[in-house]
């Protein structure tokens, strides 16, 4: 039996433009943010005003989730 070697996975990629997906949630987060600070809205107003965790807003704005 030959030798299987571990290869790892290539970064996935946006069909549309075969931009790494972290890019895009990177440019997502960064876009609400600046329509956020835009507004002279804190994560907490956005919070108050969708029911969405400032947490989760800002893992968003960082770009450590994708929503």
């Amino acid at each position: 039996m030959a030798d299987m070697q571990t290869l790892s996975a290539p970064p996935p990629v946006d069909s549309n433009n075969l931009a790494p997906v972290t890019t895009v949630a990177m440019n997502i987060g960064a876009t609400i943010r600046a329509y956020r600070q835009q507004k002279g809205m804190s994560q907490g107003d956005i919070e108050k005003r969708t029911g969405l965790l400032r947490c989760y807003l800002s893992r968003v704005e960082n770009g450590h989730t994708v929503p």
